[in-house]
């Protein structure tokens, strides 16, 4: 089946955006897949503010508030159900802070044909992420540290000239395929934030379907307060203790759950003490306050993440 089609095509592609505390950065996206060069048919929309953030949306959409914040992996769960029911081809999911450029979707969406005639099962493909503060290529997809079960360790991750095979992209900016989707348990709400992205890509590799990138097109994104007086080609980013917590938790949780071979579930173990020691430095050297809450929420996040215990456990 061919994916792009004429002036009449019947595909239908839904967005869907997770909103939290910040009108003028979603207001932005929302003209932003408006301008696509690719129709979008439909706009959902999580708010999960405290307030309603009284959004304009010029085109089909809802938007389903959320005072009590379900997180990312509690919109993304919600609006994937609901485009599974409304038989959608395609659902393109973003953050609040993210922009693509206008052709992005139809690029998208000519990578996914030339990857579906090539017999190539896809799950998600993304854009290439490019940093809003430092427009610096940032983020190209994910491989993890260690082997996965069923993984080639043999195969060729790229299909062609900037298109290839990751293990995991970042939520923001990914595009779903949905006859995909409705065959994989859907994200787990329990993640809230952090790590959902890891959680959904696995689940798609786990399922036999390949998580792409295409360094066609790009998607600028904000990554978090970044210190500009440092080395741009290695960024620091702080964050909150809550950002720490649901990091370290649920990465941990992922990650140390990945595979069934003793050794590579060895390293797994081993990788993640050494990420909080490296976040634990990080934030001795560069946080600007509340260090020893945030060495704090990074220990605890990791022990939960060990132990299993998920939810949304830290509150601002």
């Amino acid at each position: 089946m061919k994916y792009i089609k004429d002036k009449a095509s019947t595909i239908k592609v839904g967005a869907y955006i997770t909103s939290y505390k910040d009108t003028c950065c979603t207001q932005k996206i929302i003209g932003s897949l408006l301008l696509q060069s690719h129709k979008i048919d439909f706009v959902f929309i999580v708010d999960n503010s405290p307030s309603d953030l009284k959004l304009v949306v010029p085109v089909n959409h809802t938007i389903k508030y959320c005072p009590e914040n379900i997180g990312v992996a509690g919109g993304l769960n919600i609006a994937i159900q609901w485009f599974l029911n409304k038989k959608y081809d395609f659902l393109w999911i973003f953050d609040q802070d993210s922009l693509p450029e206008f052709d992005t979707l139809k690029i998208l969406l000519k990578e996914f044909d030339y990857l579906q005639s090539s017999k190539i099962p896809v799950g998600i493909i993304s854009p290439a992420i490019v940093d809003v503060q430092t427009k610096s290529l940032l983020l190209c997809g994910y491989r993890t540290p260690f082997k996965l079960n069923w993984q080639n360790p043999n195969q060729d991750y790229f299909y062609r000239e900037k298109l290839y095979q990751c293990d995991v992209v970042i939520t923001s900016g990914s595009l779903i395929n949905l006859q995909a989707a409705k065959n994989i348990p859907l994200p787990n709400p329990d993640l809230f934030i952090d790590g959902v992205d890891w959680e959904y890509c696995l689940n798609m590799k786990k399922h036999g379907y390949h998580v792409c990138v295409s360094e066609k097109t790009t998607m600028q994104h904000n990554f978090g307060t970044y210190l500009t007086h440092l080395n741009q080609n290695h960024p620091i980013y702080i964050y909150s203790s809550l950002r720490y917590y649901y990091i370290n938790r649920n990465h941990t949780y992922i990650e140390t759950r990945l595979s069934n071979n003793p050794y590579y579930k060895t390293l797994s173990y081993l990788h993640r003490l050494q990420s909080l020691i490296k976040k634990i430095g990080k934030i001795i050297i560069y946080e600007p306050d509340q260090k020893l809450i945030k060495i704090w929420a990074s220990c605890l996040g990791f022990y939960h993440g060990l132990i299993g215990k998920l939810g949304k456990t830290w509150l601002p």
